[in-house]
């Protein structure tokens, strides 16, 4: 990997994962994994590939996890 793939990688992936893995041992039994749409192990940005990697990586720990893509929708009223 390049230097920002793993800068990319540190804050995507080893920082939530050390904080999920210390909630997790902290008792806390649920987690909302704020994803992003487009999250894809095939995505073109490597900022996509590493939100599925993270999402892959919470389904198979111990928590009970739920994970949203949301999007931004526009209209013209706003």
């Amino acid at each position: 990997m390049s230097a920002d793939n793993d800068l990319m990688h540190a804050m995507q992936c080893t920082a939530p994962q050390a904080l999920y893995q210390q909630a997790q041992r902290a008792g806390l039994g649920y987690v909302l994994q704020v994803s992003a749409l487009g999250a894809d192990a095939h995505a073109k940005t490597v900022f996509l590939r590493f939100f599925v990697v993270l999402d892959a990586w919470l389904l198979r720990g111990g928590l009970n996890v739920g994970i949203v893509r949301p999007s931004l929708v526009f209209a013209i009223t706003g």
